[in-house]
């Protein structure tokens, strides 16, 4: 799985001596433990690629609101703790669930690993103006695997740096791959997005992750 990793994102970079922590609504969210993974291989893009133990979990929104969930977690093998996993944060819109990839923090591959404790460590209302948008994804059959093929739209006057995400499903709605697409837009921009997939996809969720506005 490649995921592209951010020093920060828009929505906690560059917080204020006047920054007033967001009212929580932490007790809508819940960490569906059922679709919790532990996985081995490698993470990263080009020369920063690097092995490691990472966690795909997906956690559910149940309330009526898009909400903004930050997570958490440790590393185990048997009962022994092992690495804590890096913080993740992710847009959940209302009644609905995303696929988080919590990484250990620092970066570490440990073959013994074989489960994960995830909490949720936030969970609030976003009032900052993200002007991005991601049009409905298609998911279409590419030499013998997958693709997801979707419009993204910049709307704000300023350049972005955008993580943009695709959670693959089986026919079960387990999740069996997610990556992420690195894309810089101009302001005012959009562009089509293609994400090659894994074979034996049958659906696909595409949403935005960290931005960086340069």
């Amino acid at each position: 799985m490649l995921r592209a990793l951010f020093l920060c994102t828009s929505l906690i970079c560059c917080k204020g001596s006047d920054y007033e922590e967001p009212k929580s609504y932490i007790e809508n969210v819940a960490v569906d433990s059922t679709s919790l993974q532990v996985r081995h291989g490698p993470i990263g893009i080009g020369e920063d690629q690097k092995q490691a133990t990472y966690v795909l979990v997906d956690v559910k929104n149940n309330w009526d609101k898009e909400l903004t969930v930050q997570v958490g977690g440790q590393l185990f093998a048997g009962k022994e703790a092992k690495s804590k996993l890096r913080l993740e944060m992710l847009r959940i819109p209302p009644r609905s669930k995303r696929t988080f990839a919590p990484v250990p923090d620092p970066i570490v591959h440990h073959p013994d690993v074989t489960g994960a404790e995830i909490y949720i460590k936030r969970a609030f209302i976003d009032e900052s103006d993200q002007k991005f948008t991601i049009d409905t994804p298609v998911l279409h059959p590419f030499a013998g695997k997958t693709l997801v093929k979707f419009w993204a739209h910049n709307l704000s006057g300023r350049r972005v740096h955008a993580n943009i995400l695709a959670s693959y499903r089986d026919v079960n709605g387990t999740v069996i791959l997610r990556k992420a697409a690195s894309v810089l837009l101009r302001a005012k921009q959009r562009a089509v997005i293609e994400i090659p997939g894994p074979t034996g996809a049958k659906e696909v969720d595409v949403y935005l992750g960290e931005r960086v506005y340069p």
